[in-house]
């Protein structure tokens, strides 16, 4: 009888050790694969960063049209309307020679393309439950840290009206001087009350 107890202790003392054995190496496995999981994707994000920083570094020599239409995707017909009211060739002139008021153009045309069918204010984009993209009115928002009871609608219902603008439209019926106008409104009102 007693043999028998013994043998049930060392049975159930060397299941306890096999089985503390198989659950370490199992989680040393699963250690490894999470490392080797973690190691590709950190060699994804830094090729992917080492391509970045070449394209940043590469972009100045690039034409203006190779880098906004090829690069990042802008419409031809931003192009089109940059030539047209730059008189420069956006083929012929190289990032390096962009102008400060020739990269807010573009970045104001790039907006209004991407953005044209979601509604200028944040009323109407909420009314359509537009899931295109946010508002005008949300998006400087959020760049000049406007608080809720900050009036935002008037400013941008004023300066739509000044350009014979809808402000209960989309997007895409806007301008870019009427962007630029409320991109500077914004600035200048938003800034100053904090």
């Amino acid at each position: 009888m007693k043999v028998t107890k013994k043998m049930v202790w060392i049975t159930g003392l060397v299941t306890v050790v096999c089985l503390g054995i198989l659950l370490f190496a199992q989680s040393q496995i699963e250690k490894s694969t999470f490392s080797n999981q973690q190691l590709k994707e950190e060699q994804k994000t830094k090729a992917s960063l080492d391509i970045a920083l070449r394209d940043l570094s590469n972009n100045e020599s690039m034409s203006v049209s190779d880098w906004y239409v090829g690069r990042l995707g802008y419409s031809e017909q931003a192009m089109k309307k940059f030539k047209d009211k730059f008189n420069r060739d956006p083929q012929v002139i190289t990032n390096k020679e962009v102008t400060e008021e020739e990269f807010e153009f573009l970045d104001a045309m790039n907006f209004i393309d991407r953005n044209s069918e979601v509604p200028i204010l944040t009323k109407n984009a909420k009314e359509k439950n537009d899931l295109e993209g946010p508002s005008l009115e949300d998006v400087l928002s959020a760049l000049n840290q406007v608080t809720p009871n900050q009036d935002t609608e008037k400013i941008i219902q004023e300066i739509c009206e000044k350009h014979g603008i809808n402000p209960e439209g989309n997007q895409g019926t806007l301008t870019v001087e009427a962007v630029d106008e409320i991109k500077e409104k914004f600035s200048q009102e938003f800034t100053k009350i904090k």
